[in-house]
């Protein structure tokens, strides 16, 4: 274990050195984290900051948003968590990631900063990104036009909402995390409101008809935006239109992300318009170009198809399935997946009509739920064959010995599941 006078001297000993100074993984609450961001002023920016929490869709709504404004023409910072390969994915400047060296420079002011107060690893890094978002100069990100800040569990206690938004998103609310934030939908909605701010725009992906979001929404006077309510879309076989407060705008390209998070991003743009106005051409090529590791990514290899996804919990797998009913597949579907013990087992279900045959490795981490357990569902669900290996590396050899041209193999669950076939197969960019 490094100790505090043991200086880490590069980014790697320093994210070993971050992962031990509290003795919790997660500690939701602002009270320990908030004095330092005020100290080094990084409670409010000088551009618009826009914060997204939600369930699931949170990453590739920033990624819509990022994506688009980039086309704009204006300097985008992305703060997004976890990461699926390397840590510096966390924070991209105008889609770029930053040094080592200007990681471990911020770590070291945090480190001064906090002086003896326990922080999480999620905290000091978040403290960390945001200080380089205001204060780097590798390359500028003093001249940012636009934060967006993705928020990393809940929202009300969660580290990213010390920072004050312009706007506030909320991309879905389901039930995950129940031990930190609820059991029901109800009570994590109010977790998730906690990043709204009077007089500020809320933008909602699902939900519109909980309690506790219908009396939020009858009296908040920033502007409050509900998909399936104010907020629409008219969808063709290529295309769509989005119907707003403000008009309907269209058509526009069908994105190769969700498109209720695209509907939420292009939401985000009307209500920044007269400070950030974007084009329509801007618009289109940034829908047309969103893309994200491993939300739905294919590779072919081989005239194998490989689909990348982190879907973890019951809404994502179900989209998911969804999704892929409508894709052709002109031989066998092999699943590979893996779970965190915190995820419903029961999240596997809408993905077993689709599957011809379940590889379940074990995961490096003592968050991992036993493969057994997750064997033990799928045969009650009557899945077809179902074997249990050592880790993904495994799973992706047996399974080479008998994939021929036109097979597809889907590879979802934790980010530890699909950041281990990507590697495995070489897949990393």
């Amino acid at each position: 274990m490094l100790m505090r006078t043991q200086a880490p001297d590069s980014l790697e000993t320093w994210l070993a050195y971050i992962e031990q100074i509290h003795p919790q993984t997660i500690n939701l609450g602002l009270d320990r984290i908030r004095p330092i961001a005020k100290s080094l002023q990084l409670t409010n920016f000088y551009c618009p900051v826009v914060i997204i929490g939600g369930t699931n869709g949170k990453g590739s709504t920033v990624r819509f948003l990022e994506t688009i404004l980039l086309k704009a023409g204006y300097s985008v910072g992305a703060y997004t968590s976890p990461h699926l390969l390397h840590f510096k994915e966390r924070l991209r400047i105008n889609n770029q990631t930053l040094s080592p060296e200007l990681w471990v420079a911020a770590f070291e002011v945090i480190e001064k900063a906090r002086d003896t107060t326990p922080l999480t690893f999620f905290e000091f890094t978040t403290l960390a990104a945001l200080y380089l978002c205001r204060y780097s100069r590798d390359p500028q990100p003093e001249t940012l036009d636009i934060l967006l800040l993705e928020v990393g569990l809940g929202g009300r206690l969660d580290a990213v909402n010390m920072v004050e938004p312009d706007i506030s998103v909320i991309t879905s609310i389901e039930l995950d995390h129940l031990d930190y934030l609820g059991p029901t939908r109800e009570l994590i909605a109010i977790e998730k409101l906690g990043i709204s701010r009077p007089l500020k725009p809320l933008i909602l992906g699902s939900g519109a008809e909980l309690t506790p979001i219908k009396a939020f929404a009858l009296k908040h006077q920033g502007g409050f935006y509900a998909y399936g309510k104010n907020l629409q879309i008219e969808q063709s076989s290529n295309s769509w239109f989005l119907q707003t407060v403000r008009g309907r705008t269209g058509p526009w390209p069908i994105p190769p992300l969700a498109l209720r998070n695209a509907a939420l991003a292009l939401q985000v743009l009307e209500c920044l318009h007269e400070r950030m106005p974007v084009s329509s051409i801007a618009i289109t090529e940034g829908l047309r170009d969103a893309r994200l590791a491993g939300r739905q990514e294919w590779r072919e290899q081989n005239g194998i198809l490989y689909c990348f996804d982190v879907s973890h919990n019951s809404e994502a797998i179900h989209y998911l399935a969804t999704h892929l009913k409508v894709l052709p597949c002109q031989g066998k579907t092999y699943g590979i997946a893996a779970l965190l013990s915190d995820k419903a087992v029961s999240a596997l279900t809408p993905m077993v009509p689709l599957v011809d045959e379940w590889y379940l490795p074990y995961l490096r981490t003592p968050r991992a739920q036993l493969p057994e357990v997750l064997h033990a569902h799928l045969k009650t669900e009557q899945a077809k064959r179902c074997y249990t290996v050592a880790n993904v590396e495994e799973a992706l050899s047996a399974l080479s010995r008998h994939l021929v041209a036109g097979d597809r193999v889907i590879i979802f669950g934790s980010f530890y599941t699909v950041a281990a076939a990507k590697q495995a197969l070489h897949h990393e960019d």
